[in-house]
């Protein structure tokens, strides 16, 4: 009741004493008894019945009885039933349900049950019975019909009403605002500051209205409320909590009280409270008055701006993180680069096979500078909202294949599996950017490796359900998982899960960040689920744009390892083809660059020619008749771009393909508007390079199958020399150092997967045993040891069927094999 105006609970309290008053007296029969004036009635009624049935009986008329008895129940609706009863229990008449009704068995009569005894020529003959309904019932709807019920309920609501008016007009008169000249009422009401004014016990006196704009009541309705009752948002409704009753309770002032108030919009207000208790004219403090501050906007801002200080310290703090890692990842692998460079410049190097350790790890080194550098560049473009999408038409077995292919390696480095799934028919085709797209996917199942130490990561494609179906990939790995506060952060550009985590594995925290962008802007999202210990599985989803059912293929007609293989073949042999007879012009200021390119095209069976700038360039093709020019579009003296205009102005109409550090939509655009025909990005992969000038000058396609009738020779020899338990050698041209090389680190690594194979098969793991073949049936052949090719696919079918004698058996062919295996020295 603490927010009832005090004349409503004083009404109250009055009407409540007054209907009790009238309930007390009726209880003690100071008022009309209707229920004895029921019994009276009923009484009268069947004593006149039994009269009149007495004398009906002297002239033996029973007839003219039972029409009375059925009147009188038909027109009383509280008579429920009569019977007429003769002596010995007899019933010569029945009226109503009677035999239902009637339940007493005694002689005497109750309110609902009368029996009236039937007297005949001076002799009782028998009794007349009558059934009524109950005088008190205790139903509801008996209990609201009761005239007493209904008296005293209006009764009530009338002196409520009269008492409300009364004491409004009467707390009026003592309204302690009538004693407050108007000019003094009206200057208070017009303090920006809320005012209140209370008595020894807390009681609102007084109330501004800048007060009473806080709540939902007029200054008049606050007159007496305990002024602890308003919405303070305090639990704990103690003296101490509140400064007016601290201020009596000390005797003196209480300044800068902070506190806080929910006003009447669910706004939440910041007061500053000063209260300044009371004299009266006796000496003795009879109130306190308190004034409000509000300084709600004050505080807010005080609150941003603390918010604006942390995220100013925590953008710091991530910035500062970042370069470090940023320096750790850079400083790394140009130490590594420097150092091995320096190694091999002063010749340090005691043989081939060092040699070339030394050059692959300067190679991985700057493959690694090339990944970081271009994620900084792709998060630049996203920050600045200019990272272009290209929505082209996507193979999309063709993608997968290509994904898994180039990271598989990764995986079998770690000797863990890394496998393509299809859960649901998937489109052929669909509409995305496939480099983007690809992207995203190469950093998921990167980072998935780089967090997996046993078991392996799966890549799962399936459409998802709805009315607008999508593409979702989800990449699950067996790795270290991460914690519900380490997924709430890994998306944050710069941020990692864990420091001691980066330690550990590395990485600068940009892939995460660039795949949730790019999700987005192919129409998806991407989102993570994880566990410590069980492993994570992160979910890219994309629009696959309209799909139709009839484009659809069913995940069980996939050839799986031809999708790979051939994904792998189209990698590995494009940097091995022998192109046409050609000359080739290589424009580019930078040496290196220049002796790199100009190796790759020497080794692919063409004529190379060298330019420094564009001019020389122009002068040097208006001599000789070039194929092809590969021109470096940033040079000294002419730039590219001038040096294409011009070759074209001249008449040359062959291709010239630009060979640029730019990455930029705008360059390749650039380029394309100077003359060039095709756009290739530095550092040059031989791969891209040799695509593009294949499809420009075609293969040597004699060569080739020269080539491929040696190397039919070599396998027929050497399946012959098997036969007989010969030593075995590749059949590969190792005459030649390159292949030579990768032959001398295809047996070096075969030994340890030997014996991975083998405690696979002790420890009954047929799935590693099964990875195992598959890898031994590939990687042999490539090298030009086919004499594994069939032994390794019965070993991987065995394992795939649990075999274990199976198994023992094309262990045993493979080791055999393998000891017999010779390596054929240079020349």
């Amino acid at each position: 009741m603490k927010f009832i105006p005090v004349r409503y609970q004083l009404a109250f309290g009055l009407t409540t004493i007054v209907t009790t008053t009238l309930m007390v007296l009726v209880t003690f029969g100071f008022g009309p008894d209707a229920h004895q004036a029921t019994r009276e009635g009923r009484k009268r009624l069947t004593e006149a019945i039994a009269i009149n049935s007495s004398i009906q009986l002297s002239q033996n008329d029973l007839q003219r009885i039972e029409t009375v008895l059925n009147a009188m129940v038909e027109r009383d609706p509280q008579l429920l039933s009569a019977a007429v009863i003769r002596s010995g229990g007899v019933k010569v008449i029945e009226v109503g349900d009677h035999t239902e009704f009637w339940s007493n068995e005694t002689e005497y009569s109750t309110d609902s049950e009368i029996q009236v005894p039937l007297v005949s020529s001076g002799a009782t003959w028998g009794m007349v019975q009558f059934r009524f309904t109950p005088i008190e019932s205790t139903s509801l709807a008996s209990l609201l019909q009761n005239p007493w019920t209904k008296f005293i309920g209006l009764g009530g609501l009338v002196a409520f009403a009269l008492f409300s008016l009364f004491l409004r007009y009467t707390l009026k008169q003592l309204d302690p605002k009538k004693a407050i000249p108007k000019r003094v009422q009206f200057a208070l009401d017009n303090i920006a500051e809320g005012l209140l004014v209370t008595d020894k016990r807390g009681r609102v006196l007084l109330a501004n209205e800048a007060f009473t704009s806080w709540t939902d009541r007029r200054p008049e309705q606050l007159i007496g409320m305990d002024a602890r009752h308003f919405a303070w948002g305090v639990a704990d409704e103690s003296d101490d909590n509140f400064p007016w009753l601290r201020a009596l309770a000390e005797e003196r002032a209480q300044a800068n009280f902070m506190m806080g108030l929910v006003d009447v919009g669910g706004n939440a207000l910041t007061l500053v409270a000063h209260s300044s208790p009371l004299l009266g004219n006796d000496g003795q403090y009879r109130g306190v008055m308190t004034s409000f501050e509000d300084i709600t906007t004050l505080e807010h801002h005080k609150v941003e701006l603390s918010k604006a200080k942390d995220a100013a310290d925590e953008a710091n703090k991530a910035k500062s993180d970042f370069l470090a890692r940023m320096s750790h990842e850079i400083r790394t692998p140009m130490n590594a680069i420097l150092g091995y460079t320096d190694v091999l410049r002063c010749g340090m190097v005691e043989n081939e096979s060092q040699r070339d350790e030394h050059l692959l790890t300067i190679h991985q080194s700057g493959e690694h500078l090339l990944a970081l550098i271009n994620d900084i560049l792709d998060l630049s473009k996203i920050e600045a909202g200019k990272m272009e999408i290209e929505i082209t038409d996507v193979s999309l077995l063709s993608l997968v294949g290509q994904v898994v292919s180039v990271l598989k390696i990764k995986a079998e480095e770690k000797s863990i599996y890394l496998k393509p799934e299809f859960a649901t028919p998937l489109p052929r085709t669909v509409r995305t950017d496939a480099v983007r797209l690809r992207q995203s996917l190469i950093n998921l199942i990167g980072n998935a490796i780089k967090f997996t130490e046993r078991g392996g990561v799966r890549l799962v494609a399936r459409m998802t359900r709805g009315k607008h179906p999508k593409l979702a990939f989800d990449v699950v790995d067996t790795g270290i998982g991460m914690t519900p506060d380490a997924m709430q952060k890994i998306f944050d550009p710069f941020s990692q899960a864990d420091s001691s985590i980066t330690r550990r594995f590395g990485g600068t925290g940009l892939g995460l960040s660039i795949s949730v962008q790019i999700a987005e802007r192919l129409g998806g999202k991407l989102s993570v689920a994880s566990e410590v210990g069980k492993g994570s599985i992160f979910t890219l989803v994309i629009d696959p744009g309209t799909i139709s059912s009839t484009d659809l293929f069913s995940p069980e007609n996939i050839d799986l390892d031809k999708l790979l293989s051939d994904d792998r073949s189209t990698d590995e042999n494009s940097g091995q083809v022998r192109l046409a007879e050609s000359k080739i012009l290589v424009v580019d200021d930078g040496e290196s660059n220049r002796r790199l390119v100009s190796l790759y095209l020497k080794r692919a069976g063409v004529e190379v020619f060298e330019a420094e700038n564009g001019a020389e360039a122009i002068e040097i093709a208006a001599t000789v008749d070039f194929d092809v020019i590969l021109m470096d579009m940033h040079m000294p003296v002419m730039d590219g771009f001038e040096a294409t205009r011009q070759l074209r102005s001249s008449g040359f109409t062959r291709d010239i393909f630009a060979l640029t550090a730019d990455v930029m939509k705008d360059d390749e655009r650039r380029c394309r508007e100077a003359g060039c025909s095709g756009f290739l990005t530095k550092p040059i992969s031989l791969n891209r390079l040799m695509s593009a000038l294949t499809a420009s000058l075609g293969e040597a396609s004699t060569e080739e199958e020269q080539l491929v009738e040696i190397r039919n020779e070599i396998e027929t020899l050497g399946e012959e020399a098997a036969a007989v338990g010969s030593p075995i050698v590749s059949s590969l041209p190792t005459e030649d150092p390159d292949f030579h090389e990768i032959v001398v680190l295809f047996v070096g690594r075969l030994q340890p997967k030997l014996d991975e194979m083998s405690q696979a098969a002790q420890q009954g793991n047929f799935e590693n045993l099964s990875d195992l073949g598959h890898w031994l049936k590939g990687a042999a052949g490539t090298v030009g040891f086919e004499q594994f090719t069939a032994p390794a696919a019965a070993l991987e079918s065995s394992a795939k069927s649990r075999d274990a004698e199976g198994v023992s058996r094309n262990l045993r062919e493979i080791q055999d094999i393998a000891a017999r295996i010779e390596i054929a020295p240079i020349g």
